[in-house]
């Protein structure tokens, strides 16, 4: 082969063998790109899952902020609902039952109120030594439902009252002793026993056999004016602490009731 010839072919192998390394050159070029646009596209997928994380959370912080909206509208409309229950817009029977509360409170507290000036009385009068030291129980014992009672009322009600003593209202009245005498004679008279009014305290002193007798029975007849009451008042929806109180007070009335009636035996009807 001529010299030239072979020169010719050297020079096409060499050509061959660069055009042959090329795309092995560029290859890498092609990865790098393909890699970077993977890259790009994988952190657009995080983005884009971040902003769909984000706007789950907002609607459930949205969710929660409605959902707390509306206990609060429930919430202020049970409020007002109560307060015009309170302010009387209750059920006829809601409203029975507070005028049996107030009704009750208020006798109660006049009969303990008898109880109580009875029982000073018979501190200076009682000759028996059991009597005498029942007479100081009770003066204390009554005082205190006066007082427990009041405190209910003006806490429910806020209403403000304390009954007036016997020996005040017959004090106070010139010719009350002879008026009250005459109302405790036509009212054992007729039957009704002894418990009518100031005129209780007249019956005690008006000398018909023992006082101790006397006081024995008046007292028993306060009691048993409890536990009616306390009975009357218990058909009705009372509140908790009222319906505890009468429970209580009928148990501890009847207890005595048969404490006095064993006392009366002993001290005889003389």
């Amino acid at each position: 082969m001529h010299k030239s010839g072979i020169v010719f072919l050297m020079v096409l192998v060499v050509i061959l063998g660069l055009m042959a390394s090329s795309p092995a050159t560029a290859n890498p070029n092609g990865v790098q790109a393909t890699g970077t646009a993977t890259a790009g596209a994988t952190g657009t997928t995080r983005a884009t899952s971040a902003a769909s994380a984000t706007a789950r959370a907002t609607a459930a912080a949205t969710g929660t902020a409605r959902a707390t909206s509306a206990a609060n509208a429930t919430a202020r409309a049970t409020t007002g609902a109560t307060s015009a229950a309170t302010a009387g817009g209750r059920a006829p029977a809601a409203m029975r039952d507070q005028r049996a509360e107030i009704r009750f409170m208020g006798e109660a507290m006049d009969i303990n109120q008898k109880a109580v000036d009875i029982s000073n009385d018979c501190q200076g009068k009682a000759s028996n030594a059991d009597v005498l030291a029942l007479c100081q129980h009770m003066s204390t014992s009554h005082a205190n439902e006066i007082q427990e009672l009041h405190d209910m009322l003006l806490s429910e009600y806020q209403i403000d009252y304390l009954p007036t003593s016997m020996v005040t209202m017959q004090k106070a009245s010139p010719g009350a002793t002879q008026s009250a005498a005459a109302t405790s004679s036509a009212t054992e008279a007729a039957g009704m026993g002894t418990n009518a009014g100031p005129g209780i305290m007249v019956s005690l002193n008006a000398g018909r056999g023992s006082y101790d007798a006397a006081w024995l029975e008046a007292m028993t007849d306060i009691h048993m004016d409890i536990i009616q009451g306390g009975m009357r008042v218990l058909r009705f929806n009372i509140n908790p602490q009222l319906r505890a109180f009468v429970q209580r007070s009928s148990a501890t009335a009847t207890a005595e009731i048969r404490q006095m009636q064993g006392l009366l035996a002993k001290v005889g009807d003389k």
